[in-house]
C-alpha cells in the first residue's frame, strides 16, 4: 500500500470516530431527562379537589356540585396561571394555598364576610374579587404593608345591588399588576396605563347600566364577569399580571357534634364511648362552617337527672378544617342516667345523648370550664 493511501485511511478513520462520538452525544441528549423550569410564584391547590374532613356531612354534595361546576368553567374560562420569565421578585406569592380563608371550603351565609390574607412582593395594592353563581360581583382593594402582606378579616360578601351574594358556588381571587405596574396591556375602556382600580371599575361598569350605579336588566352571568376580569388582565397577550383563585360554597351555617370520647384520670388516651363514670372527662368534638372568633360555640349538658351539676364550656377557636373540641368533666356526685349534651353556635344547634354510670367510689372531677351561672 502506498504511503499516501495509509494517510488517507487514518484520516477517514478519524472522521468516522468523530461522527460516532457526535451521534452518541446527540442520542444521549435526547434521552437524558431535562428538569422542568421552576417558578417562585406559589399557586393555590386545585380548587376542585375535595376537602379533607374527619367526618362526612351534608356539605359533601354541595362541594361535589361546586367541583363539577368549576371543572366545567375551566374548559371555557381563561386560565390565571402565569409563569414569569424573570428571576426578579414577582407580584403575587400567597402565604399558602388558602388566600381566601373559608372553613372547609364553605362560608356561612350567617357570617356574611370572609377573611383574606396573603403576601404580594412588589405591588402596593391588590384587587380581591368574588363572583357568585348569578353573576353578583363584590370586590375590594387592599393595601400591601411594609412586610409585603395584605389582610382583611371581614370582607363583605355584598353585590353591587347591595344584596347578599347568592348561595352556591362563589369564585374568588386576588389580582396584582405585573412588574410594569399596569394591568394587561395598560389599555382599558376610558383608562390609559390602567391599574387594578381601573380593572375593578371597568368590571363594575360592564355590570352596571350606567355610571350612576343604577342596574337595569339581568346583568352578566358568572362566566361573563370572569371573562371580563381575565380578558383585561392575565388574558392579555404578553401580560405579566398574576392572580390566585379559589372557590367556596356559600351556604347555611351548620354546627354538629361528631364524636364524644372519655378521658379517665391518669389516662390521656381518649376512648370513643357513650357511657361515662363520675370522675371521667367527656371530650366533645364537632364540625362547623362558621368563622372562628366571630362565632362562639357553647356546649352544655341541658337535660338529665341532675344536669345542673355539670359545668358549661365554650370555644371560638378552630382551624380552616372546621373541627372544634371542648371538655366537660363529669361531677363526682352525678346521678346515673341519660343526659343530653347540646352544642349551640347562636343560630344552629345539635345534641347527643350520653349515659352516666353509677359511681364506683369517691372520685374527683377536674376541668377548666366555666361554672354554670
Amino acid at each position: 500500500m502506498k504511503r499516501s493511501d495509509v494517510g488517507r485511511s487514518w484520516v477517514v478513520a478519524l472522521l468516522v470516530l468523530v461522527v460516532v462520538v457526535l451521534a452518541a452525544t446527540a442520542v444521549w441528549s435526547l434521552w437524558s431527562p431535562t428538569p422542568l423550569p421552576s417558578s417562585d410564584v406559589s399557586s393555590p391547590s386545585d380548587p376542585t379537589a375535595p376537602p379533607a374532613s374527619p367526618q362526612a356531612s351534608q356539605g359533601d354534595d354541595q362541594r361535589a356540585t361546586a367541583a363539577a361546576s368549576t371543572r366545567a368553567q375551566t374548559a371555557t374560562t381563561p386560565q390565571v396561571t402565569a409563569t414569569p420569565t424573570s428571576p426578579s421578585p414577582q407580584p403575587v406569592a400567597p402565604v399558602d394555598s388558602t388566600v381566601i380563608l373559608d372553613i372547609n371550603e364553605q362560608v356561612a351565609t350567617e357570617d356574611g364576610t370572609v377573611a383574606v390574607r396573603g403576601v404580594a412582593r412588589g405591588p402596593d395594592r391588590v384587587l380581591v374579587f368574588f363572583v357568585d353563581r348569578r353573576g353578583g360581583y363584590a370586590s375590594t382593594v387592599l393595601t400591601v404593608d411594609e412586610n409585603d402582606e395584605f389582610e382583611d378579616d371581614d370582607v363583605a360578601l355584598v353585590t353591587l345591588r347591595g344584596e347578599p351574594m347568592a348561595e352556591g358556588l362563589v369564585v374568588a381571587g386576588v389580582f396584582a399588576a405585573g412588574r410594569d405596574g399596569v394591568v394587561g396591556d395598560g389599555e382599558i375602556r376610558g383608562f390609559t396605563r390602567a391599574d387594578i382600580e381601573a380593572l375593578d371599575e371597568n368590571t363594575r361598569q360592564r355590570i352596571l347600566a350606567d355610571s350612576s350605579g343604577r342596574l337595569t336588566g339581568p346583568g352578566l352571568t358568572q362566566r361573563q364577569v370572569l371573562e371580563v376580569l381575565f380578558a383585561e388582565s392575565v388574558g392579555e397577550d404578553g401580560s405579566d399580571d398574576l392572580s390566585v383563585e379559589d372557590v367556596f360554597v356559600l351556604t347555611d351555617g351548620r354546627t354538629t357534634i361528631e364524636t364524644v370520647t372519655a378521658l379517665s384520670p391518669g389516662n390521656t388516651n381518649a376512648t370513643t364511648v357513650r357511657s361515662f363514670s363520675p370522675g371521667e372527662t367527656i371530650v366533645v368534638q364537632g364540625l362547623t362552617n362558621r368563622k372562628p372568633v366571630d362565632t362562639t360555640i357553647f356546649v352544655d349538658v341541658v337535660d338529665g337527672p341532675n344536669a345542673s351539676l355539670f359545668e358549661f364550656t365554650s370555644t371560638d377557636e378552630w382551624g380552616t378544617d372546621g373541627v372544634w373540641s371542648v371538655s366537660i368533666p363529669v361531677p363526682a356526685d352525678a346521678e346515673a342516667g341519660t343526659y343530653t349534651i347540646r352544642a349551640d353556635d347562636g343560630d344552629e344547634t345539635d345534641s347527643v345523648e350520653v349515659t352516666i354510670l353509677r359511681s364506683r367510689g369517691n372520685t374527683t372531677a377536674s376541668g377548666n370550664s366555666s361554672s354554670r351561672p
